[in-house]
């Protein structure tokens, strides 16, 4: 009971590994499966099956553009498109053209094989002298506490980054690489829904390791240091994701004092990290920021013949499941030390195709006439799409036509990367304004007219509309509450379950339900004074750099 107590003092229940999953039964239903085995199957058979085989419907992954292509990119083709010397044929995607343009464009100012693919004796120590024994990894059993211990021996430290070297400069997957330990966890507390479990991979810790150090801090350095990282990304370095929100609410403010018609739409994608082509995409992306294609064949040859053994509740699975002779496993996989950068390079190509159509917002200092350009707001999979021009005037229907145009640009570059937009989780806010007689503005009521639907593009060409909001309706992104109007209806909130309550609404909700735990709870003065600091404060205070609260005389 104690323990209890103390855990709930220090924050939220934490969830473990599954002991049952839902499944959908046909009907409409689901059906509960306990059983180990029955899990274990159900898991392979719906993410290890089908979710990291989602990248084959990219364009580039079918017909004789895979024959071009091949899986690692290392054909001549991939090459003339590195080049920019590739000949594109009248029936080429347009999305997958405007990809390789941009892979083009970046190589042009990257210098090729910049990014340094050998590991030292002392980065190889100084890396994991800071690690945590306990981290889980490893299907091999050479565990963290193995690399941890062999860091304070030079000869045992100088053989495992010799070791590792040679494997990424010779582009070769050791065997045990294509080997990885997959834990499936609740994104939310009691909910075993099988397509909403969180798939984590734990690999060969050294993989991994190299991974970090050649993607997550030497590519990135490399798109740093070619000043390559726009301003649209907030999953960067000295910003969070407050920061991302904080962009959304000064967009939306700017559009209430200029009184002009715009669009927001946030969407969606889908399983970012599990959707990524290796072949001219990924692959070529990496290459065109300087990473040399026997780092990147190593890399992505592990994952594609990797074998998934499976931990549940009941232990580790001893059977696996992995790729066919005929279709391999792509993606970066949750857990994977370049999923994260892997995905920030993937999205700085998507907003360079997109700005170079001249999509997003544009905005214009009025004394300096300064411009600046923005397509978005990212921050991992999380994308709000904004349209405003301050260049010229537009009317209502111009805004919402080139919000529609800007969208369809993004779902074609997204699919040609191997991803794709879930529409029930996108919806969008098409701005404008009217004036009453007396001069006084408000927000025009466009949700009311069918008109200004916007829908998306999906993989196999067909389209799909998405939720169409009312500038009153608040809705959760990055944590925060916002809607366009700064007047968020509360009582919408209370019978709609995806609308939120305003950003100050919500704060107070979050410490009134902190304060009716605390006192059914049982702690200790201590305790709650404890909880205040690591519990109810962290729950309010995020997001309030984007909270407006209306001052009342």
């Amino acid at each position: 009971m104690q323990r209890e107590k103390d855990n709930w003092s220090l924050g939220k229940r934490q969830g473990s590994s599954v002991s049952a999953v839902q499944v959908p039964d046909g009907q409409g239903g689901h059906t509960e499966l306990k059983t180990q085995e029955e899990i274990q199957q159900a898991i392979w058979s719906n993410v290890h099956q089908s979710r990291y085989h989602m990248a084959e419907e990219a364009p580039i992954c079918q017909g004789k553009l895979r024959g071009e292509f091949g899986y690692n990119a290392e054909t001549i083709a991939a090459r003339q498109v590195l080049e920019g010397t590739y000949q594109f044929g009248d029936d080429f995607h347009e999305g997958t053209r405007r990809i390789c343009e941009a892979i083009a464009d970046v190589r042009g100012m990257v210098s090729e094989d910049s990014v340094d693919h050998i590991i030292s004796r002392e980065i190889w120590q100084q890396k994991w002298r800071k690690k945590k024994e306990e981290t889980s990894s490893s299907v091999s059993k050479l565990h963290f506490g193995h690399y941890i211990s062999g860091a304070h021996s030079d000869v045992i430290s100088d053989f495992h980054a010799l070791k590792t070297s040679l494997a990424i400069v010779h582009g070769i997957a050791l065997k045990r690489w294509s080997s990885g330990l997959c834990v499936m966890l609740e994104k939310k507390l009691g909910v075993r829904l099988i397509n909403k479990l969180r798939a984590i991979l734990l690999m060969e810790a050294d993989f991994n390791a190299a991974n970090k150090i050649i993607y997550g801090e030497r590519m990135m350095d490399n798109v740093r240091k070619y000043q390559l990282m726009p301003d649209d990304i907030f999953s960067e370095r000295a910003r969070e994701a407050t920061d991302g929100g904080l962009g959304k609410k000064l967009f939306t403010d700017i559009v209430n004092q200029l009184r002009r018609p715009a669009g927001l739409a946030s969407v969606d994608a889908a399983n970012c990290y599990d959707r990524e082509a290796h072949n001219a995409i990924s692959n070529m992306v990496f290459q065109a920021f300087g990473t040399p294609s026997s780092a990147c064949r190593s890399m992505h040859t592990a994952i594609q013949e990797m074998k998934f053994f499976l931990r549940t509740a009941f232990g580790d699975s001893k059977e696996s499941v992995g790729a066919r002779v005929e279709l391999k496993t792509q993606g970066y996989m949750q857990g994977n030390g370049a999923s994260p950068v892997g995905w920030a390079v993937v999205s700085i190509m998507i907003i360079h195709a997109h700005k170079k159509e001249g999509h997003g917002a544009t905005f214009i200092c009025p004394i300096t006439k300064l411009q600046k350009s923005l397509a978005g707001i990212l921050y991992l999979d999380d994308t709000d799409i904004v349209h405003l021009d301050m260049s010229r005037l537009e009317t209502v229907s111009e805004a919402h036509a080139a919000l529609q145009r800007s969208l369809d640009s993004w779902s074609e570059l997204l699919i040609a990367t191997g991803g794709s937009l879930k529409p029930e989780k996108c919806f969008y806010y098409p701005m404008g304004f009217v004036w009453d007689r007396q001069g006084k503005w408000s927000h025009s009521r466009l949700e009311e007219k069918e008109e200004y639907g916007i829908s998306v593009l999906l993989p196999d060409g067909s389209r799909a509309p998405i939720e169409h909001l009312s500038v009153d309706e608040a809705r959760v992104t990055l944590g925060m509450s916002c809607c366009p109007s700064r007047k968020a209806d509360n009582e919408l909130a209370k019978t709609k379950d995806e609308a939120s309550l305003s950003p100050l609404a919500l704060m107070q909700d979050k410490a009134n339900n902190w304060a009716n735990e605390a006192k059914g709870s049982g702690l200790s003065r201590r305790d709650v004074h404890f909880s205040v600091d690591r519990k109810m404060w962290p729950k309010i205070s995020y997001g309030l750099c984007a909270v407006q609260a209306m001052h009342k005389p």
